[in-house]
């Protein structure tokens, strides 16, 4: 394998199902594209591509799970993907600037941690889990911000004075 490769592009490989774990040998990897593999079910588990700064899972609709792959990710893009859940561990990702997951139909579970995100854009109505710990106008906001309209449909409507 290549382990001197910094850009990984395998867009719409359409026949990948698992990527391989030896995939931890690429540790000089700084962006890795999968935009489009439609049939990929599995991302190894224990790998720390410690130079990873962009990764591009969008269309891997088969895709159910995240797994921690590195701690450097700037920009994670999870477009119309299989995600169930944000898990807790996404506050590791003290890089994270971008977090796409738009039309994730199958997300039922956000972590509280996904809150400290400075751009998060997502359109996922069917998320059922949300936290109840933080106070309502910030819940409120973030609701907004991630698309949860039957949380927003039993908040009181603000005004706002001009003057």
């Amino acid at each position: 394998m290549a382990t001197q490769l910094e850009f990984l592009k395998l867009k719409n490989c359409k026949s990948l199902v698992i990527l391989p774990s030896s995939i931890r040998n690429l540790n000089r990897l700084v962006s890795l594209n999968m935009d489009g593999c439609t049939m990929l079910e599995v991302l190894p588990t224990d790998v720390n591509l410690r130079n990873l700064q962009d990764i591009n899972l969008s269309g891997c609709s088969k895709l159910r799970n995240f797994p921690q792959i590195s701690t450097n990710i700037e920009y994670l893009y999870l477009d119309d993907t299989g995600i169930e859940e944000i898990p807790s561990w996404i506050e590791k990702m003290s890089h994270l600037r971008k977090l796409r997951m738009p039309r994730c139909k199958k997300l039922k579970n956000v972590s509280l941690n996904i809150f400290k995100l400075k751009y998060l854009e997502a359109d996922c109505g069917g998320i059922t889990t949300m936290c109840d710990q933080l106070p309502v106008p910030h819940t409120a906001h973030v609701a907004a911000r991630i698309g949860i309209k039957s949380y927003l449909l039993g908040l009181t409507p603000l005004g706002f004075c001009v003057g």
